[in-house]
């Protein structure tokens, strides 16, 4: 399996755990936090999507999403989106590393995104994580 098919197919199994994980935030919230979560489910879904896709235009094979997932332990519907979205952001790493540009553009794009999102559902960043920046321009917005 070449390498990039061999990223692919980690970012593809996270995409499909943060699918099944967002369908247990979903059902934990209510409200605004609800919409967030499924506007996030519906767009990690079209991720996965676009993967299998690349996968198989490669000429590999998708790998299928498992039964059930276990998930990471959280005290909160939202730090369990966050830490989903870190196992998303773990996953484009590889990619980052491949030949084509597009992956490496895809991979960077999907960490960014990844990140901003674990931000957002944990409210919270290491202080240093953002050196000269003052607290009010690292706080996440209102909206994923």
């Amino acid at each position: 399996m070449s390498p990039a098919i061999e990223a692919l197919q980690a970012l593809l199994a996270a995409e499909h755990r943060a699918v099944y994980g967002y369908g247990m935030v979903g059902a934990r919230l209510t409200g605004t936090p609800r919409t967030q979560a499924t506007a996030l489910w519906d767009a990690h879904r079209s991720r996965r999507d676009q993967i299998a896709t690349l996968i198989s235009d490669a000429g590999g094979e998708p790998a299928s999403p498992e039964a059930t997932y276990a998930l990471p332990a959280a005290r909160t519907p939202a730090l369990l989106a966050a830490a989903l979205e870190e196992g998303v952001l773990a996953a484009c790493v590889p990619l980052a590393g491949v030949r084509s540009a597009n992956l490496r553009r895809m991979a960077a794009q999907g960490m960014q995104e990844a990140m901003i999102r674990a931000v957002r559902w944990s409210r919270t960043a290491p202080a240093d994580a953002f050196p000269g920046l003052t607290p009010a321009e690292v706080a996440p917005a209102p909206t994923p």
